[in-house]
């Protein structure tokens, strides 16, 4: 007799399923953390129950002592070995979905869960396999050194601009890689984008258990007109790598309006900044709406390999049109021409090329910005999301139990 769960049951919510989500939220909220709480959030409205192990970077402070704690729990994190085994004992979970261990959960609560048998499904929404950083920047500049198993590049080079934090971060990728942490102990993969899919494949993950399943974002029920728009919008993590010079110097030439959401206490970029350019901070839920609804167009441009920026999926639902970097995964979800417009990382001029046009071409703007808002309904809706979702968990529970994986003995759990 066939056991396995079909994933037409679980969609249609036959068994509720026991869920625990993993995260170690980032100092700084970024899109991955709201994601990772967007699903939650969706399998809890779908009938599910779901639990957290979480931590917060940041949490012991930024001093010595503070970072001093990240590298070695990054390495082996006791408290939250003893949690997840707790968690499962005491909930029999179906399935625990990881978002993010590093620092202070460790990839060892992985091979905790294979031990006591439950399949564990992983969002890889960056480039962490391959880079210490995960985004492949530094020094102002793309990098792909680390790659390939050559994690001592971040200490070499000091990627984090402190020496012991580059020696924390070479020696958790190293020790992760060494031990095949992942690889061994994760069921199935979901990669956030074809091209994060393509970087995994070349660093030897098996194919067969990586999924490709973007962001999703809620629609909102009506669009927007964007050629009404007042100013050029960017929002996310106000950083180097997210190209915010770039955009500055750009907004610098065009004399056009741009307005700035995202904490940028990272980045003291708004000292220097043309009077156009207008930074907003963080934004909530309710000024986020806002802030799209009355924009006339997105600006991502990104320096470092974005894989799938929540922030273009948001836009886009709205009905903007999207002007962003050709680099990463962002040409999968902004088509140029069709949902927006591409220019080359670093290239302020093209950009500032691109502004004028949408600026000045009302029918451009709103025929791109209408293309968006039906790319976001037929690829990036809660419905098709949720139902793929599906299909992975059940993908995992059924070749965890034909034990595909391979498996220690539950008895030994107490020895780590």
């Amino acid at each position: 007799m066939n056991d396995d769960i079909n994933p037409s049951e679980l969609v249609g919510d036959v068994l509720t399923m026991k869920i625990i989500q993993v995260n170690n939220f980032h100092r700084v909220i970024g899109g991955s953390d709201i994601a990772s709480c967007a699903i939650a959030d969706l399998l809890q409205q779908r009938g599910h129950d779901v639990f957290w192990l979480q931590r917060k970077s940041g949490i012991y402070g930024n001093g010595l002592s503070g970072k001093l704690k990240a590298a070695i729990y990054a390495l082996y994190s006791p408290s939250a070995c003893r949690e997840i085994r707790t968690m499962i004992y005491e909930i029999s979970p179906d399935i625990v979905h990881v978002h993010e261990v590093f620092p202070f959960i460790s990839p060892w609560i992985l091979e905790i869960c294979r031990r006591s048998r439950v399949p564990v499904v992983m969002s890889c929404g960056n480039c962490r396999f391959d880079c210490p950083t995960a985004h492949h920047f530094t020094k102002g500049e793309l990098c792909e050194r680390c790659a390939g198993g050559r994690e001592f590049w971040c200490l070499f080079r000091n990627c984090r601009d402190n020496i012991f934090e580059s020696l924390a971060y070479t020696l958790r990728n190293f020790l992760a890689r060494k031990l095949q942490l992942f690889r061994k102990n994760v069921t199935v993969f979901i990669a956030k984008s074809r091209f994060v899919r393509a970087r995994m494949l070349r660093a030897g993950f098996v194919e067969q258990r990586i999924e490709v399943l973007p962001n999703f974002v809620s629609i909102p029920e009506v669009s927007i007109k964007p050629s009404q728009g007042k100013y050029f919008a960017f929002i996310g993590r106000v950083s180097i790598e997210k190209g915010v010079d770039t955009l500055l110097a750009a907004a610098r030439s065009t004399k056009l309006p741009v307005r700035i959401g995202g904490e940028n206490s990272l980045m003291r970029v708004h000292k220097v900044a043309p009077e156009n350019a207008v930074f907003l901070g963080f934004l909530g839920n309710e000024a986020r709406d806002l802030f799209y609804r009355k924009a006339r167009c997105l600006i991502l441009p990104s320096k470092c390999f974005d894989v799938n920026p929540l922030s273009v999926c948001e836009a886009m639902s709205y009905g903007l049109p999207v002007i962003a970097s050709r680099i990463g995964g962002i040409p999968e979800l902004v088509q140029d021409k069709k949902t927006g417009l591409l220019f080359e990382p670093n290239n302020h001029e093209e950009l500032a090329q691109k502004m004028r046009l949408i600026w000045e071409n009302n029918h451009l703007c709103d025929r791109l910005g209408y293309a968006s808002r039906l790319k976001t309904i037929h690829d990036y809706g809660e419905d098709m999301f949720y139902e793929r979702l599906m299909q992975i968990y059940a993908k995992a529970i059924n070749l965890n139990r034909k034990k595909t994986i391979n498996r220690t003995p539950i008895m030994r759990i107490n020895h780590i």
